[in-house]
């Protein structure tokens, strides 16, 4: 897998999860290109969901990394 959470230390809104080293930054720009905003680390990205951020955001958010990834 490129990215790794565990879902055990998910209790929030946030999620941290490990990404390959190297692939932080142009994730981030691939996602900003496309209006989604993530702050980075290497080699790990802290991902926020919006109060209003529902089913639908979240499943364009997977796509655009899954293609990214791809």
């Amino acid at each position: 897998p490129q990215i790794t959470v565990d879902p055990g230390e998910v209790e929030t809104n946030m999620v941290f999860a490990g990404l390959p080293e190297g692939a932080a930054a142009p994730l981030q720009k691939h996602l900003l290109d496309r209006g989604i905003l993530i702050n980075r680390g290497e080699p790990q990205i802290r991902l926020v969901t919006h109060l209003d951020c529902g089913v639908d955001e979240i499943d364009l958010f997977v796509e655009e990394v899954q293609g990214f990834f791809a």
